[in-house]
């Protein structure tokens, strides 16, 4: 039976042979792979040549087309400046209201233009610190939550409307 510290010995030696691939001689990790991640000459490396060329070009459209290409254009602009206005915008409001002792109890009528189709408005109605007992868009109640200090109401309807708070 062999010692057991020539055995250690032995494989001490062998061990940094074994961390190496077959002729690699011990270059570092990072070279091996230098090469192939080198960057390449993109495909489209020629694109640049091809624009220049085509710089001379022309090209001819029948006027309808154009016609119809600048018209929905137009639409698209005019539709983007509609989304543009304001979301809600408060007409006119009227209260009327009683004082009780230590307190006053108001009920609120507001006219109320939402624009803006197909977006989410916040519609603010009274502040947060006022109790609301009921909120109702055209005789309808209304689910009302708080943001910012205020009670809102929250809606994707447009036109003009007529909120009644309680």
């Amino acid at each position: 039976m062999a010692n057991p510290l020539f055995w250690c010995c032995l494989l001490a030696l062998a061990l940094p042979r074994l961390a190496h691939a077959d002729g690699d001689d011990g270059a570092d990790f990072d070279s091996l792979l230098a090469e192939q991640n080198e960057a390449e000459e993109a495909e489209g490396a020629g694109f640049s040549a091809l624009i220049e060329a085509a710089a001379d070009a022309r090209v001819e459209l029948p006027l309808d087309r154009v016609v119809a290409s600048r018209a929905a254009l137009a639409a698209q602009a005019e539709a983007r400046a509609k989304r543009l206005g304001p979301a809600v915008v408060l007409g006119e409001a009227h209260y009327r209201g009683e004082a009780i002792p230590g307190a006053l109890s108001l009920t609120a009528t507001l006219q109320v233009t939402l624009g803006r189709p197909e977006a989410w408005k916040t519609v603010p109605l009274v502040g947060e610190d006022v109790v609301l007992v009921a909120a109702r868009v055209e005789g309808r109640p209304v689910p009302v939550t708080r943001r910012a200090g205020y009670h809102v109401w929250l809606t994707r309807q447009t036109g003009t409307v007529t909120v009644e708070l309680a």
